[in-house]
């Protein structure tokens, strides 16, 4: 991520046992709830963004104790050019989850499960609770997800408490669903979080799909600071701390600009997500919301990022966290950088890195190359009559070929970035969204009888990606073994490819 334009993706370097001044955010740039939300299951929760997924697809969350917490990890930004040591928190060594949530259909249960609610959800829980009735629908005012003319009819709740543990457990439909939690129900957040429980209404279909916030956000309206609704009518920018939050299908934002951008994004960012399954078809998503944080000007940004561990430098428009699964940005990015540098640019480019991981259950193992030339493929888009449209790159495309042209080569042999996973250098964005367009659409095999066949393998090595194999390798075995075959020698194969490829360039790359 390393450009003018963007951060660059968080690469470890060294470990060190000393303290780390910037793990906790100062309290003016904190952040909110993020968002637990299972689709299949059909329930919801909001937890504090103390708390951290180990497993993306687990749903189970610690709670990072940042004032025992001794060890950090040192991380390089690049900015402006220069490499900027960055220290960040080291996730402490796990001892079970703090929170976990659960769901089960009835005839999922094993053979023999209780029918008493309280003993079931001892046995869901895995704890010894001692469990009281709960009446999901009380305290409408604090818990509006809870209300009658929202929330599904005939739920049935109990809480469950101990020395040691305390859960919910919430009967809907013939799905059994809740939490289990470390420590009693009064312990630290543990009320908040219960509180916030939601098994989701309004839906098609026969799960329910929409958390009541979603809801809102459909109606043309945003939440405040106190978490009640308000118009997404025009009004100046805030304090982030008394900024506003929305949530949509898939993305938790929160800004502090204005509550008529803050609905913008979401009508954008849902686009984007569209966008994105069409390549990159997620077999599967966690159940957690992509969180977005966009800032009003560079000087939030800035002081923001560095008051959360992340200090950056003017040029960078935004960056994506993978560790954390966010994403910071700011408004008036266009300022610094023309048109090419809008908000809108950042974040597609930066939510196709956040969509990457999560398709791919991380992102440590896809090469450089190909995340970054993705991410090129989308950040040049536009959003027009609610669709994200594609366009190229075109400042990119006229910079490589005024490069190749005097080079009269490729910027690094191709074949250099296979095994890269880290850094590359401005110019190079031009050349690895090429080298991605090239396999996705300007490659065909040897006597192939379809048009799609690169758009065939390279689903084929995108597959490979999604299970976590090894992304050089795979590359290798897909494309390159009938190559090196044909062409007798690997360097023999690289030099058809080269050639192949800038011919590509000139001819087709618009």
């Amino acid at each position: 991520m390393p450009t003018p334009l963007v951060a660059a993706r968080l690469a470890v370097l060294v470990l060190l046992a000393s303290a780390c001044p910037l793990l906790a955010a100062d309290q003016a740039w904190g952040m909110r709830a993020r968002v637990f939300c299972d689709n299949q299951s059909g329930i919801s929760f909001r937890y504090p963004y103390g708390y951290q997924a180990p497993d993306q697809y687990k749903a189970e969350l610690v709670r990072i104790d940042r004032e025992q917490q001794t060890s950090v990890v040192i991380t390089e930004v690049l900015v402006n050019g220069k490499l900027v040591k960055v220290p960040i928190p080291l996730e402490p060594q796990f001892n079970g989850p703090d929170v976990r949530a659960f769901s089960a259909l009835t005839k999922e249960l094993p053979a023999g499960s209780p029918s008493d609610l309280a003993a079931l959800g001892n046995q869901l829980t895995g704890a010894t609770l001692t469990w009281r009735a709960f009446d999901y629908y009380q305290k409408p005012a604090n818990r509006p997800q809870a209300t009658a003319n929202w929330a599904p009819k005939d739920l049935v709740a109990m809480i469950g408490e101990s020395s040691k543990a305390c859960g919910l457990i919430v009967k809907h439909g013939e799905r059994y669903s809740g939490l289990v939690l470390r420590g009693g129900v009064d312990s630290g957040d543990n009320q908040a979080i219960i509180d916030s429980f939601e098994v989701m209404a309004g839906g098609k279909g026969k799960l329910p799909n929409m958390t009541w916030r979603d809801a809102q956000g459909k109606t043309g309206k945003v939440m405040a600071a106190d978490g009640k609704p308000i118009s997404a009518a025009a009004r100046g920018p805030s304090s982030w701390k008394d900024g506003w939050d929305l949530e949509t299908a898939h993305y938790h934002i929160t800004t502090q600009v204005s509550p008529t951008r803050l609905a913008q994004y979401g009508l954008y960012l849902e686009a984007l997500y569209k966008a994105y399954s069409g390549i990159y078809e997620p077999d599967s998503v966690p159940p957690y919301k992509l969180e977005i944080h966009i800032f009003n000007t560079q000087e939030d940004f800035m002081s923001a990022a560095g008051a959360h561990g992340f200090p950056v430098g003017p040029t960078v428009g935004g960056f994506f966290v993978p560790s954390l699964q966010s994403i910071f940005a700011y408004e008036e990015s266009t300022k610094w950088g023309g048109d090419s540098f809008s908000v809108e640019h950042v974040l597609a480019h930066e939510c196709s890195h956040q969509f990457l991981h999560v398709a791919c259950n991380g992102s440590d193992h896809v090469p450089t190359w190909i995340n970054e030339g993705l991410a090129v493929y989308f950040e040049s888009g536009v959003f027009k009559n609610g669709t994200f449209m594609i366009q190229p790159p075109r400042e990119r495309i006229a910079r490589l070929k005024d490069l190749y042209e005097r080079l009269h080569r490729t910027l690094v042999p191709l074949d250099e970035y296979l095994g890269n996973y880290g850094h590359i250098s401005p110019d190079m964005y031009g050349e690895v969204y090429a080298m991605t367009s090239f396999w996705l659409f300007g490659t065909c095999a040897e006597n192939c009888k379809h048009k799609d066949c690169g758009l065939a393998r390279f689903r084929l090595y995108w597959q490979a990606l999604k299970r976590h194999e090894n992304g050089t390798k795979a590359f290798e075995s897909i494309f390159m073994a009938d190559m090196e075959k044909a062409q007798g020698s690997h360097q023999a194969a690289v030099n058809a490819w080269e050639n192949a490829y800038l011919h590509y360039v000139k001819a087709a790359l618009k």
